[in-house]
């Protein structure tokens, strides 16, 4: 198997004019090493630690790219263990996606809503997200959630509500002065225990004979990359550096948030 990448990446528009920087990450190892590991981190926080928010989403990033630790609930406790203390006095958090691939086939741990999305060439729909959002609204979040936010011996002080309050569909976690919206994260030490970096995992066969197309994105490059799949159907034959092409095209000139696509080709050996 051979595996191509190509990256793209554009700070949403509002930095442009307060000088801050991106605060998504990514990493991955060499296109020759196998397994073959990339990750995207999307750090979150006040925009006054800025600096210290694009270092935690850094981090995250690069630890989960380790090759030497392939169990994935050991790897990110060992993440927030080394955020907790490289970051200790920092309010920020991060989510992030890890994709390992091998001739076996692929891996995928998500914390949060970073997402894994697979080209489809072929059949209804023109691509797959694989991973499954770590959002309020999400049933098994809010399953999870329910007895810490509502009961009164592990949430005595109502630190922790869904906002809005009472809706079927909660869009946000509110505690104290802080409101995110995933519910597992590294970081973000005023939101746990609510908030937990246990990741969700997705493990299938690759068929080695075809060839396969993902892209891993942050949640500002989701939009981007669902419509760049559905215009490559136009074309007969996408080359990866179209697909980048496409998603460059997509790419609005001033994001509205920061924006990290990762593109991963596999091809027969």
């Amino acid at each position: 198997m051979q595996i191509a990448v190509r990256t793209h990446v554009a700070p949403k528009g509002a930095r442009q004019y307060t000088g801050a920087t991106s605060e998504d990450a990514f990493y991955h190892n060499s296109v020759e090493e196998r397994p073959f590991i990339a990750a995207v981190a999307d750090g979150h926080g006040d925009a006054k630690q800025n600096v210290s928010t694009c270092g935690l989403a850094a981090l995250v990033a690069r630890m989960l790219c380790d090759r030497k630790i392939l169990d994935v609930g050991a790897l990110c406790d060992l993440v927030q263990e080394a955020v907790e203390e490289d970051f200790a006095t920092c309010k920020s958090g991060a989510v992030a996606t890890r994709v390992l691939i091998d001739e076996g086939g692929f891996q995928v741990m998500c914390v949060g809503d970073v997402r894994l999305y697979r080209f489809v060439p072929e059949g209804e729909d023109d691509f797959e997200q694989i991973t499954i959002d770590h959002h309020p609204g999400n049933p098994v979040e809010r399953e999870r959630l329910e007895p810490l936010l509502y009961h009164p011996q592990t949430n005595p002080k109502g630190n922790y509500v869904f906002f809005p309050i009472g809706s079927p569909n909660p869009t946000r976690i509110m505690g104290g002065s802080c409101a995110i919206m995933v519910t597992r994260s590294f970081g973000d030490p005023e939101m746990r225990p609510a908030l937990i970096s246990d990741p969700g995992v997705c493990v299938a066969s690759l068929d080695t004979n075809v060839r396969h197309v993902f892209a891993l994105c942050s949640d500002g490059g989701a939009d981007i990359v669902e419509r760049a799949f559905v215009a490559a159907r136009e074309l007969s034959e996408c080359s990866l550096d179209e697909f980048l092409h496409l998603v460059q095209l997509h790419t609005p000139p001033e994001p509205g948030d920061d924006v990290t696509i990762v593109l991963i080709e596999c091809l027969p050996t």
